[in-house]
């Protein structure tokens, strides 16, 4: 009888064991053991209760040049708003090479680099890889810090490449919609977040315009009434993956979030060097530009 009970318990244990999962922070620079860990987190929940979440620049994408790319942006960004997005990486500030008198004059300008822009995936499998894990059931989406106006560039960066994303809570003749995120006061104290503004999303790309990555995801599934069982988030930030993990690891929920360092090397090489390419590449096209559209 105790060998028996013994058995019973070790059983137990293993059915235990197998549908409930702790929620982790994890990090690799292989999408390959990305989609592995995605594909188990579906062994264990049921594919069709999984959302792989992505990011965009420097996770799925990044630019064919320095111009306009993440660490650009945080290079040309951090003079203009230090209190608030202060990347100490960075060891040239730009200084008198600035591009943009305030935010919203980079945000434009930053705007028209992505327009004429191309952009490549981070590893060759990539495309394939997500269209695998969309044939399997797993609900794809993206949520980028890019906002409304560039949502058409980056559909066209993503098409370009041949990678579409799931639509969850969009009808078919549905192009896209524009909400306010609907969070409790409560939620946003706790992430100190003192407003909110639009998010557009559209064709399984959630434009979050730089805000919160883990109260946007929050509304949004709120937005298109979808409960997954699990969440594996993807991103090279740290500041992000933190942020969503904060946001869901107390919800009935099991959160994996993935900092996918691939980029790193690139990035550090462009945080310590004299930027002078990405420098002239900006006054080429700037001369360029104001010369044929005074």
């Amino acid at each position: 009888m105790k060998n028996k009970t013994v058995l019973l318990v070790a059983a137990v244990s293993f059915i235990v064991s197998f549908n409930v999962r702790a929620s982790e922070q994890l990090e690799s620079s292989s999408f390959s053991e990305i989609q592995k860990k995605i594909r188990e987190v579906g062994s264990i929940f049921g594919n069709k209760n999984v959302i792989a979440v992505f990011d965009t620049d420097d996770t799925l994408l990044h630019l064919n040049q320095d111009l306009g790319g993440e660490a650009w942006f945080e290079w040309q960004s951090n003079d203009i708003q230090c209190e608030q997005k202060c990347t100490p990486e960075i060891k040239t500030p730009a200084g008198k090479d600035a591009i943009g008198v305030d935010i919203n004059d980079l945000l434009n300008k930053y705007g028209r680099i992505l327009y004429q822009s191309h952009a490549t995936p981070n590893e060759p499998s990539i495309p394939t890889d997500l269209k695998n894990l969309q044939a399997d059931g797993i609900q794809t989406v993206v949520l980028t810090s890019r906002g409304f106006l560039n949502r058409d560039s980056t559909q066209r960066h993503y098409g370009e490449n041949g990678i579409t994303f799931s639509s969850v809570g969009l009808k078919p003749n549905h192009v896209g919609m524009e909400y306010m995120p609907q969070l409790t006061d409560e939620e946003m104290a706790k992430e100190k977040v003192t407003s909110v503004r639009a998010v557009n999303y559209t064709r399984g790309i959630i434009n979050t315009d730089g805000q919160h990555k883990g109260l946007m995801l929050l509304a949004w599934l709120r937005q298109v009434r979808f409960q997954p069982k699990a969440i594996v988030f993807v991103d090279n930030s740290s500041k992000q993956t933190n942020r969503v993990f904060s946001v869901f690891k107390d919800r009935k929920v099991d959160i994996t979030t993935i900092r996918y360092s691939v980029r790193d090397q690139d990035r550090l090489d462009f945080w310590m060097s004299d930027k002078k390419k990405a420098i002239e590449d900006w006054n080429v096209y700037s001369q360029m530009s104001n010369s044929i559209f005074p």
